[in-house]
């Protein structure tokens, strides 16, 4: 429904410092220069060196803009926090919170893939919507590297319909369009002599509806997850008191 309320995550100071500018400085932009300091951009002309982007783009500004001219009751409401995806969304006020999560540029950066699935299984309401955009290439933290094949048995076991699953067969740079995009780089020549790309996992998966015993179970879903922590020698992320005690 509309007014809707969105509550984005990072744990990245430079993603941070650009949502603080787009939601603050709405009536602004501003060119920056990402190549400047850019030590893995091999390049071929000097002077693209010097290219700028323009932040946010003006289409958005236009929206923004367009928000605030809005009555507050109609506005919707934006906000973002700064911090770990686990420690946050698995404590027991943000069971079940959520109609639905987008994952972007996010899954590959799991230190243990389990944790995410049932961090968000536990964060959503029964039919609550999970759609993932991004590689799948594993950071070197990983503890596992699962198949796309296999993570999509993962998020199924954990409780999820697949409703769409695709790993793309175009190749998305990860740098600039320049280093695949012929078409566009036969405009200025190629920027790089380095390339690199991935293709994108999309997924649309449906939280499927529990029996009335789910509290427990997710209950048992935060002791996993400190289990898997400590089993892994990784600093705990839950309170004691939503630990279950071993026995004496």
């Amino acid at each position: 429904s509309y007014p809707f309320a969105v509550e984005a995550m990072d744990n990245s100071i430079v993603m941070a410092s650009a949502a603080h500018h787009l939601f603050h400085n709405e009536a602004h932009t501003r060119n920056i220069y990402p190549f400047v300091s850019d030590s893995l951009s091999n390049e071929v002309d000097t002077q693209r060196r010097w290219d700028s982007v323009q932040i946010p783009e003006q289409s958005i500004v236009d929206k923004i803009r367009s928000m605030h001219n809005q009555q507050p009751h109609q506005q919707p409401r934006l906000s973002y926090t700064v911090g770990d995806f686990v420690t946050t969304y698995s404590s027991p006020s943000k069971q079940g919170h959520y109609g639905s999560l987008v994952s972007v540029f996010f899954i590959d950066t799991a230190t243990n893939i389990f944790e995410y699935i049932w961090t968000i299984r536990h964060s959503l309401r029964r039919g609550g919507i999970w759609i993932n955009y991004g590689p799948v290439q594993w950071h070197q933290n990983a503890q596992l590297h699962p198949t796309t094949n296999e993570l999509r048995d993962m998020i199924e076991a954990g409780g999820f319909e697949v409703k769409h699953w695709e790993v793309s067969e175009k190749l998305v740079a990860y740098r600039h369009p320049d280093d695949l995009d012929s078409a566009h780089s036969n405009e200025r020549g190629s920027r790089s002599t380095r390339s690199e790309a991935y293709r994108p996992l999309k997924f649309v998966a449906v939280l499927k509806s529990v029996d009335s015993g789910s509290n427990g179970q997710e209950e048992c879903l935060l002791s996993s997850i400190q289990k898997v922590r400590l089993s892994t020698g990784r600093r705990s992320i839950i309170q004691h008191d939503f630990v279950e005690e071993p026995d004496e």
